[in-house]
């Protein structure tokens, strides 16, 4: 299932069919992650949790690397229409909660 959603994300990120979510661009500007890096980083991510019970859209929490080789969790979702990506929020992970590859949660 995760592989699916992985190829509809690259496939959609490629096309820069993405829309922004007001708080997803306030995240990008504070933490200086331009639009183009979160395009990149959406064209190479993996899935790394799914949250079935987010409502109203269940959403994806995607890690990828940014040119840099920076890595960025991005939370994402995929409106009824299916045919973009709405990207909710993003961040660079912590190792303090991550582990080295950024895709599993410390506990």
């Amino acid at each position: 299932m995760s592989l699916e959603i992985e190829v509809k994300i690259h496939n959609l990120a490629l096309e820069e069919k993405v829309i922004f979510t007001k708080h997803a661009l306030t995240r990008s500007i504070e933490r200086s992650i331009s639009l183009k890096e979160i395009i990149f980083v959406l064209t190479n991510c993996c899935v790394i949790e799914i949250y079935d019970s987010d409502k109203p859209l269940v959403s994806y929490l995607v890690s990828g690397v940014t040119q840099l080789k920076d890595t960025i969790h991005v939370v994402i979702a995929f409106p009824p229409e299916d045919d973009y990506l709405l990207i909710i929020t993003l961040y660079e992970p912590s190792n303090l909660k991550w582990d080295m590859t950024f895709t599993k949660r410390i506990k």
